[in-house]
């Protein structure tokens, strides 16, 4: 299955890549580790795996418009209840542009906007600067306080 056609059918049924990291529609998966408190980031691709059942359900926590455009952020958790995802969806056909799958974190139950960057906030005050365009260049800024 085309790799834009198959995200975008999870997305509809309320579903995600259970890959760590950032996955985009076009193939392209920025997956990511942890090393002594830092984010590592390894560009590859998930189209070219055999995805079956890594798949997993999300519940969507809060939501927020970027200001002076059709996009919207998504925040919540993954199937499991201690992951959290961040996602990037037009809000004009509610189509994914990216989604951040984290085991590494908790839920995202808090979001702010702030010049072209996310700040999301975890369930365990875990907070993280996601850019709009280069999620891949994620960091923790801030753990419980």
């Amino acid at each position: 299955m085309d790799p834009q056609k198959e995200l975008a059918n999870a997305w509809r049924n309320e579903m995600i890549p259970l890959l760590n990291g950032v996955t985009y529609p076009d193939g392209r998966w920025f997956q990511m580790s942890e090393d002594l408190g830092e984010l590592k980031v390894t560009e590859t691709r998930w189209d070219t795996r055999d995805m079956g059942d890594q798949w997993t359900y999300f519940a969507q926590l809060c939501r927020e418009s970027v200001p002076g455009n059709h996009l919207e952020v998504s925040a919540g958790e993954g199937g499991m209840g201690s992951d959290g995802i961040v996602a990037l969806i037009d809000s004009r056909d509610n189509s994914l542009r990216w989604v951040l799958f984290s085991d590494l974190s908790n839920p995202f139950h808090r979001l702010e906007i702030r010049d072209k960057q996310i700040l999301a906030e975890t369930t365990l005050d875990t907070r993280w600067t996601i850019d709009l365009q280069k999620p891949e260049n994620a960091f923790l800024w801030s753990v419980n306080g």
